[in-house]
C-alpha cells in the first residue's frame, strides 16, 4: 500500500512537471535544449510508472520522488525569473514596491537554472535505467523466456515409419554432401536445409544422417540439437559427449574442452548435424566455426545445419542450401491414409473427404501426421466435421506451437500481422 501511495503522488507530481515544462521553460531563451530533454525524460518516466511493479520499487519511487521535488523547486525559480522580467517592464516605483514582497531575495539567472535542469536530467536518466530494469524483470517473470519447450529437442535415433515423397530427395542431398565435401579443399564444408516449421526438415536430415553412403564416407557421425540459444561452449561440450563417454567431459574452461576435442577428432573425418539453428550473429558463428576448424586435423569434413530462416544459411556461408518445399496434396493424403488405416483397405466413402482434408494441410507433413492420428477410428460424420472445422484445440496445439516459433521470430511487425489471426 505504501508503494502504491508513493507511486500515485509521484505520478501526479511528474504530470504537473510535464505540463509546466512544456508551457513555461520553453519561454526562456537559452533553456530550450535542456527544457526539451527534461520534458522527454519526464514523459518517459511517466510511461515507466504506468508499467512498474508495485511492491518491488519503493526505493526506486523514493529516489524519483526526491528528484521530482528538485525539479519542482527549479520550476519555482523559473516562475520567479519570469515574474522578475515582468516587473522590469513596470514603472520604477511599482517595481520597488513589488520587490519588497518578492519571495526570493536573489536574482536567478537562466544559466544557473539550465545547470540545475542538467543535473536533474542526469539523475532522471539514471533513475530511468534502474526503473526500466525493474519493469523488465517483472515482464520476464510474468511471461517467461520465449524459448522452445524441451519437448522439441531432437535426436538422431527417432524413427518415422511414414516417410513419403522424400526418398529421391534424400539421395540427392547425400550426393551433394559427399561430392561437395570430397572436392572442396576446405577443412569443413557447410550445407544448409531451410524450411518453415512442420516441413519435417529434421526427419529428412535424420534419413540423410543414416544413409549408407554417408556412413561409409565419414569416420564419425555427430548429431547436436542447437535451438535458439547458440552458445559455442555448450555446443563444444555436446560434440565432445558425442565423441567420448559422458564421464570424460568433466572440464570447465574452454581451453580444456578444445584440447579434449582436438584429441577426440585426431585423424578423423566427421559429419556434424546442427539441428534447428536460429543464430544470425555472424561473429558468434565465426567464433564457433574457427575454433572447431582449429582442432580438426583432417580435411573433407561436413556440417549440415537445419533452420527455418534463410538468413541463418547466409550467416554460416553454406556451400549448398536446400530450401524445403511443401508436399503435394496427394502425398499429404498418402500420409493421412498410412497414419489412419496403416495397411488396411480404405473405405471409398473416406476418399473424397480425405483429399479435401489433405488440401488443408498446406503441404506440411507435420499437419498430415497430426490430422491422420486424429482421424483414427473416427466415423464418417467425424471426418466431415474435421474437414469443415479442422482440428480441435488439443489436436492442433502441437502444430500451432511449432509454427508459433517461426511466427515469434519474424523480423518485421507487418509480417507478424499477416499471420497473427491464424495462430
Amino acid at each position: 500500500m505504501e508503494g502504491e501511495a508513493v507511486a500515485a503522488v509521484v505520478k501526479v507530481l511528474v504530470q504537473n512537471l510535464i505540463d509546466h515544462t512544456k508551457n513555461e521553460i520553453s519561454l526562456i531563451r537559452g533553456l530550450d535544449k535542456e527544457a526539451e530533454k527534461l520534458a522527454w525524460s519526464l514523459d518517459t518516466i511517466q510511461q515507466l510508472l504506468n508499467d512498474a511493479p508495485g511492491g518491488a520499487i519503493k526505493s526506486w519511487l523514493r529516489k524519483l520522488e526526491d528528484v521530482a521535488f528538485d525539479a519542482d523547486n527549479v520550476l519555482d525559480e523559473l516562475n520567479y525569473h519570469l515574474l522578475s522580467k515582468q516587473i522590469n517592464s513596470i514603472k520604477p516605483m511599482k517595481q520597488k514596491v513589488l520587490s519588497c514582497f518578492s519571495p526570493l531575495s536573489h536574482i536567478v539567472h537562466p544559466r544557473s537554472i539550465a545547470l540545475k535542469i542538467q543535473d536533474i536530467n542526469e539523475n532522471l536518466e539514471s533513475i530511468y535505467k534502474e526503473g526500466a530494469g525493474l519493469v523488465l524483470e517483472k515482464r520476464l517473470a510474468n511471461e517467461g523466456p520465449n524459448l522452445p519447450h524441451a519437448a522439441f529437442e531432437t535426436d538422431s535415433f527417432s524413427h518415422d515409419p511414414i516417410f513419403i515423397g522424400r526418398d529421391e530427395l534424400v539421395s540427392e542431398i547425400v550426393e551433394v554432401i559427399n561430392t561437395g565435401s570430397a572436392t572442396n579443399v576446405r577443412v569443413v564444408s557447410i550445407f544448409a536445409i531451410v524450411g518453415m516449421g512442420g516441413l519435417r526438415k529434421t526427419t529428412l536430415t535424420r534419413n540423410v544422417f543414416h544413409h549408407p553412403k554417408i556412413k561409409t564416407h565419414f569416420g564419425s557421425h555427430l548429431w547436436v540439437h542447437v535451438s535458439q540459444i547458440f552458445d559455442p561452449i555448450i555446443l563444444f561440450k555436446k560434440i565432445l559427449i558425442c565423441l567420448t563417454s559422458t564421464d570424460q567431459v568433466k572440464v570447465e574452461s574452454r581451453e580444456d574442452i578444445m584440447k579434449k576435442l582436438q584429441e577426440a577428432l585426431r585423424d578423423k573425418t566427421y559429419l556434424l548435424i546442427l539441428d534447428d539453428v536460429w543464430n544470425q550473429d555472424r561473429p558468434k558463428w565465426d567464433d564457433f566455426i574457427n575454433s572447431l576448424v582449429g582442432v580438426t586435423s583432417t580435411k573433407r569434413n561436413a556440417i549440415v545445419i537445419t533452420t527455418r530462416n534463410m538468413e541463418v544459411a547466409s550467416t554460416v556461408q553454406s556451400l549448398h542450401t536446400h530450401e524445403r518445399k511443401g508436399l503435394s496434396h496427394e502425398d499429404c493424403w498418402s500420409i493421412i491414409k498410412a497414419k489412419t488405416f496403416e495397411k488396411e483397405d480404405i473405405p471409398s466413402k473416406f476418399e473424397a473427404i480425405g483429399m479435401k482434408i489433405a488440401t488443408r494441410c498446406q503441404g506440411l507433413p507435420l499437419a498430415a501426421n497430426v490430422v491422420g492420428g486424429a482421424l483414427c477410428n473416427k466415423s464418417e460424420e467425424e471426418w466431415l466435421s474435421i474437414e469443415e472445422k479442422w482440428l480441435s484445440h488439443d489436436e492442433g496445439d502441437h502444430i500451432t506451437k511449432i509454427l508459433k516459433l517461426s511466427f515469434d521470430n519474424l523480423s518485421l511487425p507487418s509480417l507478424k500481422k499477416c499471420f497473427k489471426d491464424s495462430l
